[in-house]
C-alpha cells in the first residue's frame, strides 16, 4: 500500500458563538412534554413506543390485544416488525462462520447446513397479542455482553443491516425475510470492532473499523428459490468475493465513506492524523496532522465537506482543496449532516446542546453560518426525568426527523433518561426549526441505547432501529407525509 501526505491549508476561523452547556432553549420542557411511563408496581411493563403516526407518538401500555393504539396502528397499515435479540454466539451447530487464515485475502467458507431463525415473516398485525408481547417484554434469550452490540449499519439500498458484536464477528439481518444470515464475517485480522459503514454507491461492500485497522468486505448475494429453515420461500445467500485489510498501529475510532464510494476516511485512537484510503487503488494518503487527537468523522452527503471531531474542537474540510476550517467548541461527542449536506448539527461533549450550522458556499469554499442551539437540558414532569447530556444524534435520510439519545456520564446521579430517545420533526420552510414530537421509550429492561440508525429509502417516512444494552434490537417506524423534494 502506497502512502502519501497532503498539506492542509487553514482558513480563517469563523466568528461563531461558543456552545455552552444547556445554553439553548428547551422546547420539550416549555411544551410540557412527558415521556412514556417506565415500569412500575402498577404497570410492570410500563409504556413502550410503537410508532409515530403523522406527528403523534403512539405507545402501548401492557400486552393487551384490545389496546386502542394497536387498533389505530393496524388501521394505518402499520407493519409488525420482528422481535430481535443479538444471536447467540456459542452454538457452532447453528451458526455457520466465515473464517479466514492469517492471509486476509484468502477464505474458507464453512459448510452451510442450517440457518439462524429468530423470527418469521409477519407483515401485518394478525397476531396482535403475540406482537404486543414481543414489543413490550419478550424474554432475554442470552446472557448480555456489555455492550452486546458494538456498531450497527443499514445497507444503503436494501432492507439489510449489519451489527458488530464483541466476539469480533459481523452478523447480517435481512428484514425482507426476517432472518439472520447463516454466516458471520470474521477474520483473524479483524479484532475489536468499533464501527461499521456500508459503501454508498457499491452497496455490497462493508467497511469495518477495528482495533487492528480497517477491514473492507465485498459480498455477493444470490437469490434461491425453495423453502429453507428460517427463510421464506425465496431467500438470499451471501458469499464473499474479497477482503481488503488495511492495518494501522492505533485502534480505529471512526470511519466515513465519501458519497462516490471511492474514498474511505479513517481516524485512530490517540492519533492526530486524518487518513484517506483510496479503495480502488489500495493506496493511503495522510492529511497533515492536527493539533488534537481525532475522534469523529462525518462525510457530507454531497461529498463537498468532511467533518472531523477532535479532543479539543472540531474542523470541517473542503474535499477539493483540503482546506480546513476550525471551530471553537468543546470536543464533539457526535455530529450529523442533513440529507443535502447544507446543514450540520454538532453535540459538544458533556452537554445537552444540539448546535446547528448552515453551509452555503460555492464549490471549493467553506462558508458556515451559525443558526441556533437547541437544548435538551434535563427537566422533571410528573415525577419523570427527561432530557440530559446527549450521547448520540441521527438525522434521517429524508431530512425531516432528528433523534438524540442520552448517556450517563461520570458523576451523574440520575440515569433514567438513558432509556429514552428524543424525537424532533424538522421544518425547513419558511425557516429551519426543530419541532419536538416527544420521547421514544424502548422495551422493558432495555436499560440504555447503545446504537441507533435510520434506514435509507423508507417510502412512508422514516424507520429508526435502536440497539439496547440488554441485547434487544427494536424498530420504530415514523409514518408521515414528506414535504421535501429530492
Amino acid at each position: 500500500m502506497e502512502e502519501d501526505t497532503v498539506p492542509v491549508q487553514e482558513s480563517n476561523r469563523p466568528n461563531i458563538p461558543k456552545s455552552k452547556s444547556n445554553g439553548g432553549f428547551n422546547k420539550f420542557r416549555e411544551l410540557g412534554i412527558v415521556a412514556p411511563s417506565p415500569p412500575s408496581d402498577d404497570t410492570p411493563l410500563g409504556e413502550v413506543t410503537l410508532c409515530e403516526l403523522y406527528g403523534e407518538l403512539i405507545t402501548l401500555k401492557g400486552a393487551r390485544s384490545d389496546d386502542q393504539n394497536l387498533k389505530k396502528y393496524k388501521a394505518a397499515d402499520g407493519v409488525a416488525y420482528p422481535n430481535l435479540f443479538v444471536p447467540k454466539v456459542n452454538e457452532p451447530e447453528r451458526i455457520n462462520i466465515l473464517r479466514s487464515d492469517d492471509s486476509p485475502q484468502q477464505f474458507q467458507l464453512s459448510n452451510m447446513t442450517s440457518y439462524l431463525s429468530w423470527g418469521s415473516p409477519s407483515r401485518l398485525l394478525q397476531q396482535s397479542l403475540r406482537y404486543l408481547w414481543n414489543i413490550t417484554h419478550a424474554p432475554l434469550t442470552m446472557a448480555p455482553v456489555d455492550p452486546p452490540i458494538r456498531a450497527l449499519a443499514w445497507h444503503p439500498h436494501r432492507q439489510l443491516f449489519a451489527i458488530g458484536i464483541p466476539n469480533d464477528a459481523i452478523f447480517l439481518y435481512d428484514l425482507d425475510i426476517e432472518a439472520w444470515s447463516p454466516i458471520q464475517l470474521r477474520s483473524q485480522s479483524q479484532r475489536g470492532i468499533t464501527c461499521l459503514q456500508w459503501r454508498p454507491s457499491h452497496g455490497n461492500v462493508l467497511a469495518v473499523g477495528c482495533r487492528t485497522g480497517v477491514a473492507v468486505w465485498t459480498l455477493t448475494t444470490e437469490t434461491r428459490s425453495g423453502k429453507m429453515a428460517g427463510m421464506s420461500s425465496e431467500g438470499r445467500e451471501f458469499d464473499v468475493t474479497s477482503l481488503q485489510f488495511f492495518p494501522f498501529s492505533s485502534a480505529t475510532t471512526s470511519i466515513a465513506w465519501s458519497p462516490c464510494g471511492r474514498f474511505l476516511a479513517r481516524c485512530g485512537e490517540a492519533s492526530s492524523t486524518l487518513t484517506i484510503i483510496d479503495i480502488s487503488l489500495g493506496c493511503i494518503t495522510e492529511i497533515s496532522k492536527a493539533l488534537f487527537v481525532l475522534t469523529l468523522l462525518r462525510w457530507s452527503p454531497t461529498g463537498n465537506y468532511l467533518f472531523v471531531g477532535t479532543e479539543g474542537n472540531f474542523r470541517v474540510f473542503e474535499t477539493t482543496t483540503w482546506t480546513s476550517l476550525g471551530f471553537s467548541s468543546k470536543s464533539p461527542i457526535d455530529a450529523a449532516w442533513n440529507h443535502d449536506g447544507r446543514l450540520l448539527v454538532v453535540v459538544p461533549m458533556g452537554t445537552s446542546d444540539i448546535v446547528c450550522f448552515a453551509f452555503t458556499g460555492n464549490s471549493g469554499e467553506i462558508s458556515p453560518r451559525y443558526l441556533f442551539t437547541q437544548s435538551l437540558s434535563p427537566y422533571t414532569n410528573g415525577g419523570l426525568k427527561m432530557g440530559g447530556k446527549i450521547q448520540s444524534i441521527r438525522w434521517d435520510p429524508s431530512g425531516e426527523r432528528l433523534v438524540a439519545s442520552f448517556a450517563k456520564f461520570q458523576g451523574d446521579s440520575d440515569e433514567s433518561s438513558v432509556e429514552l430517545v428524543a424525537l424532533f420533526g424538522v421544518q425547513h420552510f419558511p425557516k429551519l426549526e426543530f419541532i419536538p414530537r416527544g420521547f421514544i421509550r424502548g422495551p422493558a429492561q432495555g436499560k440504555q441505547v447503545t446504537s441507533m440508525e435510520f434506514r435509507g429509502n423508507f417510502e412512508r417516512g422514516a424507520l429508526l432501529t435502536v440497539c439496547w444494552l440488554n441485547g434487544k434490537i427494536s424498530f420504530v417506524p415514523m409514518y408521515f407525509k414528506r414535504t421535501l423534494r429530492y
